[in-house]
């Protein structure tokens, strides 16, 4: 397992984390988040699964007009090299049910 980040986002006490979240593997890199002061969590909502590939050490921020922005270390189907990914999504993508 890797890492897991949060963020409290701005202009709201919402926090929202990243992680992988499988308790053996580094995949999928999943995202939830808490409206409550991380007492309970949205389900969390896959950002990627490479089915096998790992990723790692996930970090999580905002940009100027608000939306998150997740940023991870994905390898490469190669196996040898990595290379940064990232996405952009908002809140109620978060919070949309799947």
């Amino acid at each position: 397992m890797s890492g897991t980040t949060l963020w409290r986002l701005r202009g709201s006490g919402d926090v929202v984390v990243a992680w992988d979240q499988s308790p053996k593997d580094r995949w999928p890199l999943v995202a939830a988040i808490s409206e409550d002061g991380c007492r309970s969590w949205s389900q969390p909502k896959i950002i990627v699964d490479t089915g096998g590939l790992q990723v790692s050490y996930p970090s999580v921020t905002q940009d100027r007009e608000g939306a998150i922005v997740v940023v991870w270390q994905q390898d490469l189907p190669d196996r040898k090299s990595r290379e940064i990914r990232m996405a952009r999504f908002d809140r109620a993508w978060l919070l949309e049910s799947s």
